[in-house]
């Protein structure tokens, strides 16, 4: 295509003005001007040029629309390109991001690691147009993308002990990440609504500072591995272990090559897509390379059971379903509210006041969509799962009610009763203290009691007596 443009008269560093006489003033109009031509169309382009003099001449260019020729092989590799990375890698980040927070919506790691996952599935949206809804998405999710890497390393699956004692380290790095990133948001949002004058303001103090935000991303998942290299040596857990040296190779892996391709771009000054600054074989590899990221997450957390989903799938499936449903109806309604305000904002034919009503429309939506939400929660409990509804209510009368046993056994019947009635738990054990272990007293549920006895001083007594919680499983893997 470079021949193409230099028979009809283009020079490099020429700047496109227009095309048949329409502005080109952002990526979206290039985009919409080049898809409205037709193979033969004549086609009037005017260009900016700067002479030897620095001297700026506009130039009118004309010539005809040409088909895109490729040979049968580039074409293979383009479509294997994009059914690998734009389909495949954000399909699996994005559904194995919101499973994980669906089974388990009240784990804070579960959202941290939908956000890790929703900032590396963009990637595959990378030279969308400036000002869609689409590239405000992805900026927005890939500058955050360090602040997630930085928590998930420090808390998966267990807090790093460096952090334990100096809580305050991780925001010297994480504060600049949070600044940056909601500025970029700020002047994605600006650039989508087309408020030049927030997004220019921001581009402009910004911009000198983009390699510094870039230093700052790459440290940031330098943090992740060196935490995943640490834990994967130091946990006590072998289990733990196991599963974090998985992770930890098969996520460098991942992103080794797109890293060595950010460390050039840095040290060349070069600007541009992966494309752009390596040869072409090299970028396919960085980018289906980075498959392996969410593939490697999916084994370890679903088939590996790093954070217990499939625990929470066997115990109390129908209930989680129903809860967490109405949670993910709770989420789409609020982005359709808000998919639908900011497609009215970015309108060029609504002016100032008619844009801030929506965007209030938009907030207020969402606050009812969460009432609403809360109230089908609430019938939901009372009309299908009454016994959960009162779980609370239930653990109060069972204290009032033990206080009148004086017997060990009636006392550990209703017990075990109770806490199974109330927190579906088809079986229960209690243990109770024998000279220097604990062992089962009473057992509800079991063909056959458990054998099981923890030592007074062992890691699960431990959490237990600081009210900590501990993860058990059929095979009891947890170290007791």
């Amino acid at each position: 295509m470079l021949a193409e443009a230099s028979d009809a008269g283009m020079q490099v560093g020429d700047h496109l003005v227009a095309i048949s006489g329409h502005q080109i003033d952002s990526d979206l109009a290039l985009e919409n001007e080049l898809g409205a031509l037709r193979v033969g169309d004549k086609v009037h382009y005017t260009v900016r040029r700067v002479l030897f003099g620095g001297e700026i001449q506009t130039v009118e260019i004309y010539t005809d629309s040409v088909p895109i020729e490729m040979t049968a092989g580039q074409t293979l590799s383009n479509l294997a390109t994009t059914f690998i990375f734009l389909i495949c890698l954000p399909a699996m980040s994005y559904l194995l991001g919101f499973y994980v927070a669906f089974m388990r919506p009240r784990d804070p790691l579960a959202w941290v690691l939908l956000f890790l996952l929703l900032g590396i599935g963009s990637i595959a949206l990378e030279g969308s147009p400036e000002g869609t809804l689409v590239k405000t998405y992805q900026e927005t999710a890939l500058n955050s993308l360090g602040i997630w890497m930085v928590l998930f390393g420090i808390y998966f699956p267990e807090r790093l002990s460096f952090d334990r004692k100096y809580p305050f380290a991780k925001w010297i790095i994480l504060a600049p990440l949070i600044v940056f990133g909601g500025l970029n948001l700020l002047e994605q949002i600006g650039r989508f609504i087309g408020w030049t004058w927030l997004w220019g303001t921001i581009d402009a103090v910004t911009s000198r500072y983009d390699k510094v935000s870039t230093i700052l991303t790459m440290i940031a998942v330098g943090m992740f591995f060196a935490a995943m290299a640490t834990k994967s040596a130091t946990l006590e857990n072998k289990d733990s272990r196991r599963r974090l040296r998985i992770l930890y190779v098969g996520t460098s892996i991942a992103m080794l090559p797109a890293l060595v391709i950010v460390i050039y771009r840095i040290a060349s000054g070069k600007q541009g897509g992966f494309f752009q600054l390596v040869p072409a074989w090299f970028a396919v590899l960085a980018l289906v390379a980075m498959l392996l990221f969410p593939m490697t997450m999916a084994y370890v957390i679903v088939v590996q059971r790093a954070m217990d989903v499939s625990v929470v799938i066997r115990q109390g499936l129908q209930y989680a379903l129903a809860k967490n449903g109405v949670l993910a109806m709770q989420i789409v309604l609020s982005f359709v509210a808000i998919f639908i305000a900011l497609s009215f904002i970015s309108d060029t034919t609504t002016n100032r006041p008619q844009k801030m009503i929506f965007i209030g429309v938009g907030i207020t939506l969402v606050f009812l969509i969460r009432l609403l939400a809360g109230r089908i929660k609430v019938w939901m409990d009372k009309k299908f799962f009454r016994e959960a509804y009162n779980a609370e209510q239930i653990l109060s009368d069972l204290s009032d009610d033990v206080r009148t046993m004086v017997e060990t056994r009636p006392l550990l019947e209703t017990v075990a009763g109770k806490i199974s009635e109330s927190l579906h738990v088809p079986q229960v054990s209690l243990l109770l203290r024998q000279n220097d272990k604990f062992v089962p007293a009473y057992s509800l549920g079991f063909d056959t009691p458990p054998k099981v006895a923890l030592g007074g001083e062992s890691k699960t007594m431990q959490k237990l007596s600081t009210n900590q919680h501990i993860v058990l499983y059929d095979d009891m893997t947890e170290i007791t």
